[in-house]
């Protein structure tokens, strides 16, 4: 049977070059109970991707 993700047990991953939009993001995902980690650089994110265990990543699309 597959296991449904609660928001106690996903971490998300948000790659943004703006800091205070990961700051919102963390701040009204965070008290819905969801760990989140914000990196600021596409290489960054490749390497969280690699090193952590995510279940979604919010990706800025036109990082510099």
């Amino acid at each position: 049977m597959r296991k449904t993700a609660t928001a106690s047990d996903t971490q998300v991953l948000m790659v943004d070059d703006d800091p205070k939009l990961c700051g919102l993001v963390q701040d009204y995902l965070e008290p819905l109970g969801y760990a989140v980690d914000a990196v600021h650089t596409g290489p960054e994110g490749v390497e969280a991707v690699k090193s952590g265990d995510y279940w979604a990543v919010i990706l800025d699309v036109m990082l510099p």
